[in-house]
């Protein structure tokens, strides 16, 4: 007996999954009565067969999760409680430079394709610098020192994915910083991309990817 299950969308890569081994009264679907084995399977003791995400659960026979029970009988039952944890989060970083023989102003819109999931994740867009980051790393980010929202230092956005502008008449002018409110030729910012998927039973099933645009409009 192995486990494994087919998954689709975009969701799947945002949920963290606990699947542990164990017993309940025959007929519960809520596991309400349910005792984790005591065993140690791979991920400490307390019966846990799997822990990651669920994208990452095998998905073929061949790749699946061996129960830990070496064999079944015809009719024998087996429990498996799925622990699904909305909530996780991750980052990514870009910068983007300027060139340009006037100074322009420059504003951040996005806009996306789905089926709703942008209203289920929040996004933080941070401003700062990445010296020395490789293409999406975000391991030498530092915010600019401006706490231009009130959010905290370099925040530009924080919000449902959903609410951020979709055009340049929506979107607000780059913040002021250094070396002023517009940009000049060769000007660089590194900007932060965070975001949270909520805990909402609403959001299953959905989807959206989402584009980011920067553009600049020079000043006369």
């Amino acid at each position: 007996m192995k486990l494994y299950a087919s998954v689709t969308g975009t969701l799947p890569q945002y949920l963290n999954v606990t699947v542990t081994h164990g017993s309940g009264a025959a007929g519960f679907d809520n596991c309400t009565g349910f005792t984790a084995d005591a065993g140690d399977y791979g991920y400490g003791p307390g019966g846990v067969v799997y822990s990651g995400t669920l994208q990452a659960f095998p998905s073929t026979y061949a790749a699946g999760i061996t129960d830990p029970d070496a064999s079944w009988t015809n009719g024998e039952e087996r429990w498996f409680r799925l622990d699904a944890s909305p909530g996780a989060s991750t980052s990514g970083c870009v910068t983007v430079t300027y060139s340009g023989s006037n100074p322009a102003r420059v504003r951040i819109y996005g806009s996306g394709v789905g089926t709703g999931l942008e209203d289920y994740v929040v996004l933080t867009v941070t401003r700062g610098v990445a010296n020395g980051s490789s293409p999406g790393s975000c391991s030498t980010f530092e915010p600019d020192e401006g706490d231009y929202l009130g959010f905290g230092d370099g925040i530009v956005y924080q919000g449902s994915l959903g609410a951020f502008p979709g055009s340049w008449e929506t979107a607000a002018d780059e913040p002021d910083g250094p070396p002023g409110a517009t940009w000049t030729d060769g000007e660089s910012h590194a900007y932060r991309f965070h975001v949270v998927l909520n805990d909402d039973n609403a959001a299953q099933g959905l989807s959206v990817v989402q584009a980011f645009t920067w553009e600049a409009r020079t000043i006369p």
